[in-house]
């Protein structure tokens, strides 16, 4: 069955959609991951100093709305990431049903970080993420303490090092989540000629500064032609 991701911050146009496009790229085809706001700016469009972190690591930001959190979204979700505690409160209180799948990123990756799943061949994402509750749940008192950060700030109308700051933030945290959920002996990479500027549709290319290599050797980190990444993991 088809996984699906929510991710939530207050005004849905820097934090929550920065982590939707984060994790989908390095889920595969099993996951779904949508995003929400719980003051969401309905309509808006992304950040811009968010969008060119975006589109630096040859990521679409253009077509983001933000869209307003709704309790038929966190029912439908697998699991609920937000970005701080408030929010996931927010979550709980809509659907109280959410608590076991609802968690601030920083707090599953926090979580995920403490332990080592054998991989299984066979199980896709999706199948994994249905686990999450269980395994983090099991980690929830030997992992967390007080001392540890759970909440991202918000960089809206901040400054480019606020914004800077929080990608990497949520690009760490999100690496760390996709370690257990798409481990690397599951993946394969697919070419995606979709996320290409100029038409460039050349081989991908290993490497580059997203850490998306499975290899670890490194290389180029844009395709010929100008065009950029076009690879995903699949």
């Amino acid at each position: 069955m088809p996984s699906q991701v929510l991710t939530v911050c207050t005004g849905n146009v820097c934090r929550s959609p920065t982590a939707e496009r984060l994790l989908s790229i390095r889920s595969d085809t099993s996951v779904t991951v949508s995003s929400a706001g719980t003051h969401a700016l309905e309509g808006a469009p992304l950040d811009e100093p968010m969008a060119r972190l975006l589109t630096a690591r040859g990521l679409e930001a253009s077509t983001h709305t933000g869209r307003q959190l709704t309790a038929a979204m966190i029912e439908q979700a697998d699991l609920v990431l937000t970005m701080s505690r408030a929010q996931r409160a927010a979550v709980v209180t809509l659907v109280p049903q959410a608590v076991r799948r609802t968690y601030t990123l920083l707090e599953l990756a926090a979580l995920l970080s403490a332990i080592d799943l054998p991989v299984d061949p066979d199980e896709t994402d999706a199948d994994r993420i249905a686990r999450l509750p269980e395994i983090a749940s099991a980690q929830r008192v030997r992992t967390i303490t007080p001392r540890t950060p759970l909440d991202i700030p918000d960089p809206h109308g901040r400054s480019e090092r606020a914004y800077r700051q929080a990608f990497t933030t949520i690009d760490t945290a999100v690496a760390a989540v996709a370690r257990v959920v798409h481990p690397p002996a599951a993946r394969r990479l697919e070419w995606s000629p979709t996320l290409t500027e100029r038409g460039a549709r050349t081989p991908p290319f290993p490497g580059g500064r997203d850490g998306t290599d499975p290899t670890g050797r490194g290389g180029s980190s844009s395709p010929r032609h100008g065009g950029r990444r076009s690879w995903r993991l699949r």
